[in-house]
């Protein structure tokens, strides 16, 4: 139970990243 929640922890962190990224990116590509 404990290997399947931190395996789910680990993408929704992931994801969270990702998404910070491509908001970064998005607000670049607006400037430009």
């Amino acid at each position: 139970m404990t290997l399947l929640f931190l395996g789910l922890a680990a993408i929704i962190v992931l994801l969270f990243e990702t998404y910070d990224l491509i908001i970064v990116l998005l607000r670049k590509a607006r400037k430009c």
